[in-house]
């Protein structure tokens, strides 16, 4: 008389479950990596939207030297200023120019920012300049600070 083994053994459903176990956790690692690296750009479209913001309120307020997040938002230079790591907070942000001059004191065409951007949970200070982007330990940008004029 044969014998009928229609039912998994308990090896069989243990081993399915590790495997199923390895491959959620390395989806979920590549995930999280795909996440962060979407942050990042994210931050990166901040600070270059900062920028263009800037220069174009550099249009109409020609000797300011420093300006904030705040005052490009409410003055719709800048769109916003949402934190891409915390969806209900705002980033805070400074932009800070430097206005390069020519030995006859000429403007460049040209001008460099240092921008310090403080969110919930990153902090970045970016100088045009050497067009390199820096984590910061501390908030360097002002909330609320007034425009400052050269």
């Amino acid at each position: 008389m044969m014998k009928n083994n229609k039912g998994l053994t308990m090896m069989e459903l243990l081993a399915t479950i590790v495997i199923l176990g390895i491959l959620t956790g390395l989806a979920f690692n590549t995930y999280l990596k795909y996440i962060a690296k979407t942050r990042e750009k994210a931050y990166n479209f901040l600070i270059e939207s900062s920028i263009s913001a800037t220069e174009a309120y550099l249009m109409d307020h020609q000797n300011v030297t420093k300006v904030n997040f705040d005052t490009l938002v409410n003055n719709g230079y800048l769109e916003s200023s949402r934190d891409p790591g915390d969806e209900e907070n705002n980033c805070i942000g400074t932009v800070k120019i430097i206005k390069q001059t020519f030995t006859d004191d000429r403007l460049l065409d040209k001008n460099d920012f240092v921008v310090d951007l403080c969110c919930k949970n990153v902090n970045y200070q970016y100088n045009s300049s050497t067009d390199q982007k820096v984590k910061t330990a501390d908030c360097q940008a002002e909330r609320n600070s007034e425009d400052y004029t050269g």
